[in-house]
């Protein structure tokens, strides 16, 4: 379900729900843009000459092609039982607004509107019947089609169509699942916090590709040696190992890769028309969207016709009929055998053992654990750490930042939402606070992006860690204490030191706003995203520690929820070409520099009371504010009165005596940063 064509029927909801410009487009005329390929014709679209009235065989050397600007409805272009193979996917039924899309891709296209469910089956019956008056008899009809999920109910759209479809008189010839192994719609997550029957939402991760068959004679039967010869398709180890299969593993397009919000991969045309016609026919898609249909056909030598209504979307699919063919490496699935080790089945079969008496023959054994282990994670419990950290969205407190880009995007989002006041920068060397909050037990300010060891002190940090689950921590543990750390909320240790959470303080506000309802219906900008994975250094931590990243992402909930304002960075890392990743990150080194930091680096100031570098930090903020939409007023703080406090700091190795030692002595923070000869860092007072 791949392109947006509409019928004036289906959209008489949608005048009424003001999309009454999508309507007119309904009343389009004839208007078409053509491409003609191989023997150029003057045939004259739209109108019946006395050649397009031969029989379909005789229609053949004619070899026209067309992409046409209009509804599908009325193919008049297309002359009658001219078509050897139709291969398309029709638009979604209300999840998506074309339009918005069109005029401007960087906006939130995903919303649903338009008529009901009834009448958008209706309109694919009028157009599928058109598609039957111009498909040959033998032809094929192939669909590429999903069940749609709206308001928590399913939609058997698959099973309807096939209905429809033989209703019509087309006969049902083959079901292939396209398995998108990367991409789908994730729901398990309720399923793993609530394990309890009845709770079961897998993700959907297929699409059907329903082949239809019009009623005649096989459509090898009229080719002759030469013109099979032509047309033959290897038998290779791609064959046999996936094609020859009814499920395909197939990666959907990455996001944001072609200027459509849901083009589906070139593989998929290339097998079906490989499989399904002869070089020289004529393949057709209603639905065309971007053109990916006719640019393969156009690549194989068959003749296309296209239908579509954008006429952004139209001028792409004229200029990619002439770009090469773009398959990726196919995926060829691996199975590995994994020992059942479910509780019930454990039980089963001790119960089996003590009824026989006997040792059973189906022995499990659990493997040795590795230090990081790719189990199914748990899920973030956000309505428990809305009620533990009911701080964090309080108004107006004082707060004390990094002065990096972590800190600073993240004091943005925390003026923008509740108002929250910068009165200070902490680096872990120094310690920098307006005169009037020098008194820190007094003031009492939310010290962000980093972990302060003092339990009358609200924190958001990420690089603590216990020593181990004995080993306790108390300015930092009990229902009193205010540190807000993901890795101390997941109860990781140093010995699970590779499971350290990876992103930024700001990713985990975001995830966390979000979850709330706080930033509803934020969605980041296109040109955000190359920013959301420099933060903290993300891109590089999700290439270094891949399993720990996505184990990271499923526990914040953001890769399956396309609400959620972190959903783009999962994407980006999951989804995201590496040529796409690397185009990025030099058009956001090329902008970090112009602002006067280090290409690629994350924006340190490193005295914040210093004019120069203080002008430096405001272009910053500037760029943020104009790429977010949200606004801060920091103060001056070179002409301000700053009490700075210079921290001494230690290191030391992380052994479980030096940390009872460190923790003893009551740092003002410390981090484990590894579990090397310095890998524990503190700092104190003077």
């Amino acid at each position: 379900m791949f392109a947006n064509n509409v019928s004036s029927k289906w959209y008489k909801n949608q005048t009424r729900t003001g999309n009454a410009h999508v309507a007119k487009r309904a009343k389009w005329s004839l208007c078409a843009q053509v491409l003609f390929t191989r023997k150029e014709l003057p045939i004259t679209f739209g109108v019946h000459t006395a050649d397009t009235k031969k029989s379909s065989h005789s229609i053949r050397w004619m070899t026209m092609s067309g992409i046409f600007q209009k509804s599908c409805e009325h193919m008049d272009e297309v002359p009658a039982e001219s078509v050897a193979l139709v291969v398309t996917s029709p638009p979604y039924w209300n999840a998506i607004d074309y339009e918005q899309h069109v005029s401007d891709p960087t906006a939130w296209y995903r919303t649903r509107r338009g008529g009901t469910y009834e009448e958008y089956l209706d309109w694919l019956r009028v157009c599928f019947a058109e598609v039957f008056h111009k498909l040959k008899p033998g032809g094929f009809c192939a669909v590429i089609i999903g069940t749609i999920l709206n308001e928590r109910k399913q939609y058997p759209l698959p099973q309807h169509l096939v209905t429809t479809m033989e209703e019509l008189g087309y006969e049902f010839h083959e079901d292939i699942v396209w398995s998108k192994v990367t991409g789908g719609v994730k729901r398990a997550g309720v399923t793993i916090q609530h394990p309890f029957p009845g709770y079961y939402c897998p993700n959907i991760m297929t699409e059907n590709i329903l082949v239809f068959r019009k009623p005649g004679p096989r459509i090898y039967a009229e080719q002759t040696s030469d013109e099979k010869e032509r047309s033959k398709y290897d038998i290779n180890s791609i064959f046999t190992r996936e094609v020859a299969n009814n499920i395909w593993h197939i990666a959907p397009v990455p996001p944001n890769y072609l200027p459509h919000p849901c083009p589906f991969p070139e593989e998929i045309p290339y097998r079906l028309i490989m499989l399904y016609s002869y070089v020289g026919d004529a393949v057709l898609d209603p639905f065309n969207g971007i053109g990916t249909t006719t640019k393969v056909a156009h690549a194989l030598e068959r003749d296309y016709f296209g239908y579509e209504l954008q006429q952004k979307y139209v001028q792409v699919a004229l200029q990619r009929l002439d770009e090469p063919l773009r398959l990726r490496d196919q995926l060829i699935p691996v199975y590995e055998k994994v020992p059942v080790t479910d509780s019930p089945y454990q039980r089963s079969l001790e119960n089996h053992k003590r009824k026989r008496g006997q040792m059973t023959l189906f022995e499990t054994t659990r493997e040795a654990q590795e230090e990081y282990t790719a189990d199914t994670p748990d899920r973030c419990d956000y309505d428990a750490l809305k009620k533990q950290a009911t701080w964090l969205r309080r108004k107006k407190q004082p707060m004390v930042i990094s002065p990096d880009l972590d800190g600073v995007l993240s004091a943005l989002l925390l003026h923008h939402l509740w108002k929250w006041e910068l009165v200070g920068f902490y680096d872990a060397s120094t310690l920098w606070l307006l005169k009037e909050y020098g008194n820190l037990d007094a003031t009492k300010p939310t010290f962000v992006d980093h972990d302060i060891y003092r339990k009358h002190l609200p924190s958001i940090g990420h690089h603590m860690l216990k020593w181990g689950k004995d080993t306790p921590i108390p300015e930092c543990e009990g229902p009193d204490a205010q540190s807000f750390n993901p890795n101390l909320i997941r109860g990781f240790t140093l010995k699970e030191f590779g499971r350290k959470y990876p992103f930024g303080t700001f990713h985990l506000l975001l995830a966390c706003y979000g979850a709330w309802g706080d930033l509803k219906d934020y969605r980041p900008s296109r040109d955000f995203i190359p920013l959301l994975i420099q933060v903290d250094s993300s891109l590089q931590s999700a290439f270094t520690y891949e399993k720990n990243a996505l184990e990271w992402l499923e526990w914040l909930g953001g890769s399956d929820d396309e609400r959620s304002p972190i959903y783009p960075l999962c994407k980006a890392l999951a989804a995201a070409s590496s040529k796409r990743l690397l185009r990025w990150q030099a058009q956001l080194g090329d902008q970090i520099q112009a602002l006067g930091f280090t290409r690629h680096s994350q924006c340190k100031t490193d005295n914040p009371t210093d004019r120069e570098q203080w002008q430096r930090l405001q272009k910053l903020l500037a760029w943020l504010e104009e790429l977010t939409g949200w606004t801060a007023d920091f103060p001056d703080f070179p002409d301000a009165k700053v009490v700075r406090t210079d921290i001494r700091r230690a290191s030391c190795k992380p052994t479980k005596t030096n940390f009872v030692k460190v923790v003893a002595e009551k740092p003002f923070s410390y981090a484990l940063i590894s579990k090397t000869e310095q890998g524990l860092n503190y700092g104190h007072l003077p």
